[in-house]
């Protein structure tokens, strides 16, 4: 249930709909209906929430026991956003420390053939490594780009805006960390 935890973090901010609105380039319609779980938010959309409420984009998400320090396998937090073509397994899942930012947040991670991670570059001040276990996988960091092959890892410095693509035929699996484990944004190109 994601709509009461924005509503929580929007009251907790002292932020009205409209006000939220304008810091995420949406509509207080549009948030009003979210927050009732009558709809769903885009991946870009839920990154611009994350970040107008100073809150980790998982801390939304999360329906794991703050206090839990074990999750089994077949208990973890599974997020899909068909829009981007992406999917994440949380590892670990954030506590409620995560507000003042957690030590690291760990995730599995799928990005289906021919797409992007994202609809927008992102940037966070956290620091990244990813890991791809099976599949391709383009990383373009800054203006580079970085061509991952099964079993190569990358470190993306906190800051540096960055996107993934997938230019293969089948989709890319690896694992995520972010060091601290905080909100993510996103970056206009």
């Amino acid at each position: 249930m994601m709509g009461p935890k924005i509503r929580q973090f929007r009251l907790k901010k002292g932020l009205t709909l409209q006000e939220l609105a304008q810091k995420t380039m949406t509509t207080a319609g549009y948030l009003s209906q979210l927050e009732r779980d009558l709809t769903e938010p885009s991946l870009a959309t839920l990154r611009r929430i994350a970040a107008a409420l100073d809150t980790p984009i998982f801390t939304l998400l999360n329906e794991e026991d703050p206090n839990a320090s074990f999750v089994p396998a077949y208990h973890r937090h599974q997020l899909s956003f068909s829009d981007a073509g992406v999917s994440y397994e949380v590892l670990t899942p954030p506590t409620e420390s995560a507000v003042n930012g957690p030590n690291f947040l760990m995730m599995l991670f799928s990005l289906s053939p021919q797409r992007f991670g994202s609809e927008e570059r992102v940037s966070h001040d956290a620091e990244e490594c990813l890991y791809l276990m099976s599949g391709t996988l383009e990383v373009l960091v800054g203006e580079t780009t970085y061509k991952l092959e099964e079993g190569d890892s990358i470190r993306i410095p906190g800051g540096a805006p960055h996107n993934l693509y997938n230019p293969g035929q089948t989709a890319a699996r690896g694992v995520t960390c972010l060091k601290p484990g905080m909100f993510i944004s996103t970056v206009r190109p």
